[in-house]
């Protein structure tokens, strides 16, 4: 309920009263998407991290190209194969577990640093 000029207003009375119904059958339902679905996580692939489902692309992939400046448009002409709903759950799962996604990428930027200065000491070909 909120109060409105010293009137309380219950929209839920409100709602009911107008009697809309939705004409659910003018929807195709089919194309009704539960966006729970398009982010998972399996042992096997990806090291078990968060990614797009039913492919090989993990939420860290799309937020590395989000944090270097391409917008979610941009990043779905990059990965022709998923949709910018894909894109978009990616990086709504980065911000709903900004503290995990973030923990991802800075492993892999200590890996990069170690790898990149055993090339430059030859020990890497």
């Amino acid at each position: 309920m909120r109060k409105t000029r010293g009137r309380k207003t219950d929209f839920c009375a409100i709602a009911a009263t107008l009697k809309y119904k939705p004409n659910l059958t003018a929807l195709n339902m089919s194309t009704i998407t539960d966006i729970g679905t398009l982010i998972m996580r399996t042992p096997e692939t990806c090291g078990g991290r968060p990614r797009i489902a039913g492919r090989r692309v993990s939420v860290q992939a799309i937020v590395v190209l989000y944090k270097q400046g391409m917008s979610p448009e941009e990043i779905a002409e990059e990965f022709e194969f998923l949709t910018l709903a894909q894109i978009y759950a990616a990086l709504a799962y980065y911000h709903a577990n900004k503290d995990e996604i973030e923990a991802y990428l800075a492993e892999e930027k200590v890996e990069y640093e170690r790898l990149e200065a055993e090339y430059i000491a030859g020990k890497l070909k």
